[in-house]
């Protein structure tokens, strides 16, 4: 999703930039955005970026108006390797922008898959390439790929995770990282609180069967 600039000159984007990763509109097209980090001007007041795989290029205040991404990035559930992360600002009062791995709390679902940390998992070139290119999955292929063993967890919206959980034979599903209930089937849950999820999740998930006591 491309977010329109919020800065109108080089020192703003200086100022409010420098040392933060944006998406920056992949000429390839696949992946619509790699992330970027801004590492500052250079002498010919092109802005120098360092891309995930270590290598930079510069590029001018106008091209990056045209194909960065701007503003704070919109977190919450992000799919890393078989696992997910739930990532959440500690502070909005803040006046730096961009995506910035020192304002976040990170929850790994599964520290066995991912043991480095949710710290360091914020500047993961896959997590990163994912926050800035979010994908979601249906009910359907979640529950599908967490029964058949191909993933622990799956990103259903910012919001809602489903994993894999030890005690549980299926699927669990967790509303950022409270545990709200189980699924049955891929269609149906068994809330623990009904009281505190049931509308949220039946507003959220169309068709879905909400059973609680």
């Amino acid at each position: 999703m491309h977010r329109p600039p919020d800065v109108e000159t080089h020192e703003d984007f200086q100022q409010y930039y420098r040392g933060a990763y944006i998406g920056y509109r992949n000429q390839k097209g696949d992946p619509p955005f790699l992330p970027m980090y801004v590492a500052g001007a250079d002498g010919r007041g092109m802005f120098v970026l360092n891309k995930p795989d270590g290598q930079q290029e510069a590029f001018t205040f106008d091209n990056i108006l045209v194909n960065g991404q701007f503003g704070t990035p919109q977190y919450g559930s992000v799919e890393v390797r078989q696992t997910a992360f739930y990532v959440a600002r500690r502070s909005s009062r803040t006046a730096h922008r961009g995506h910035r791995a020192e304002f976040l709390n990170a929850h790994v679902f599964h520290p066995d898959i991912y043991p480095m940390g949710g710290k360091r998992g914020l500047i993961d070139p896959e997590y990163l390439t994912n926050l800035f290119n979010p994908q979601y999955r249906g009910l359907d292929e979640a529950y599908a790929l967490l029964m058949k063993g191909e993933r622990r967890a799956c990103s259903l919206n910012r919001a809602f995770t489903m994993c894999l959980d030890e005690g549980y034979k299926v699927p669990t599903l967790y509303h950022k990282t409270q545990l709200v209930g189980y699924f049955p089937g891929p269609m149906q849950v068994d809330l623990e609180d009904p009281n505190a999820h049931r509308v949220l999740v039946m507003e959220t998930f169309s068709g879905i069967r909400v059973n609680y006591d």
